[in-house]
C-alpha cells in the first residue's frame, strides 16, 4: 500500500469517526439542548442543596429545563444564584413554590417548581416578567 492509499484510508476513517460521534451525541440528546429554544431565568435560594450545572428543572413533575450555572454571592440576602435555562413553551404560574428535591438513589438533585393553585385559568408570568 502506497502513501496515497494509506492517507485516503486514514481520511475516510476520520470522517467516519466524526460522523459516529455526532450521531451518538444526537441519539443521547446532548446536542438537543443546544438547539432547543429557551429563556433564561435567575433563581435565588438560601442553599444549593446539591444542585449543579446540568441539574434538571421540573414544573409539577414535568422536565422544563436545566441549570446553566450555580454561583455564590455572599453579600446578598439569598446568596445562591442559579442561572436556569427554561424551555421556550413554559409559562410559570404566579402562585408557585420553588424547592430543591434530592433523589433517593443516584444522588442527583433537581429544582422543582410546584403550582399552588391548580386552576384552569391560573395566571402565569409572561416571558419578560418572569422573576
Amino acid at each position: 500500500m502506497n502513501d496515497r492509499h494509506r492517507d485516503a484510508v486514514i481520511g475516510i476513517a476520520a470522517i467516519a469517526a466524526v460522523a459516529a460521534t455526532v450521531s451518538m451525541l444526537l441519539s443521547f440528546g446532548s446536542l438537543r439542548d443546544i438547539a432547543r429554544p429557551s429563556n433564561d431565568l435567575v433563581v435565588r435560594l438560601n442553599q444549593a442543596g446539591g444542585l449543579r450545572y446540568g441539574s434538571q428543572i421540573t414544573l409539577d413533575g414535568v422536565p422544563i429545563g436545566t441549570i446553566a450555572e450555580v454561583g455564590l454571592e455572599i453579600e446578598e440576602a439569598l446568596p445562591v444564584r442559579l442561572d436556569c435555562r427554561i424551555d421556550d413553551w413554559v409559562r410559570i404560574p404566579v402562585d408557585h413554590l420553588v424547592q430543591v428535591e434530592a433523589a433517593l438513589i443516584g444522588g442527583g438533585a433537581r429544582l422543582s417548581i410546584l403550582s399552588l393553585a391548580p386552576d384552569a385559568d391560573r395566571p402565569v408570568f409572561a416571558v419578560a416578567e418572569t422573576p
